[in-house]
């Protein structure tokens, strides 16, 4: 791999822009994935038009097929969050890191979002994550582990609703199993 810092700042621009998009949709790569930014700018492109013709009702396609509005819904909230958790991350680091660059900064949330390897500025491709402190390179493992298993997924983990469900079903099941097993010895009587 070559060291891209000292390249002109376009390619920095462009290839900032291919760690945010990370990778294709089904794919085990990070970031917001190429369909959802090619169905979020169809979503932007169709409320533009609204805008001009109100009373139009223009629905969006992929492949031909029309795309359901929950899950145009979906990919909206996706990006809202992936956007919240991305700036929210580039503040904590900013205050962790307060010797580095902007550039250093967000190039570091995009690399641990996108599970794309090394950032820019002073954590390029030749250089070591070494100097971070444990709590920034605690927060870019949460952030890799966010981009690794897709944003809502991993939200869905740690959410203590998930947990509290999971319970009840548990509890739910064990009262049918002993129902079910009373019955069977109150028949065998």
């Amino acid at each position: 791999s070559a060291d891209y810092v000292p390249w002109p700042v376009f390619t920095h621009i462009l290839l900032f822009f291919l760690m945010v998009v990370g990778a294709c949709a089904g794919s085990t790569g990070g970031g917001l994935k190429i369909l959802r930014m090619n169905l979020s700018l169809k979503i932007a492109g169709r409320e533009l038009e609204r805008i001009a013709t109100p009373k139009q009702v223009k629905s969006i396609r992929m492949n031909g097929q029309v795309i359901e509005s929950d899950k145009l819904a979906l990919i909206i909230g996706m990006l809202i969050v992936w956007v919240g958790l991305f700036v929210s991350s580039s503040l904590i680091l900013a205050v962790c890191m307060p010797t580095s660059d902007f550039e250093t900064i967000v190039s570091v949330v995009a690399s641990s979002l996108g599970n794309t390897g090394p950032a820019m500025g002073s954590y390029g491709p030749t250089q070591t994550w070494a100097s971070m402190s444990s709590f920034s390179l605690l927060w870019t493992s949460v952030l890799m582990w966010f981009g690794r298993l897709e944003l809502l997924t991993a939200l869905i983990l740690i959410s203590p609703r998930t947990w509290r469900g999971e319970e009840k079903s548990e509890e739910k099941l064990t009262r049918r199993a002993m129902k079910a097993f009373k019955e069977l010895f109150q028949k065998e009587d």
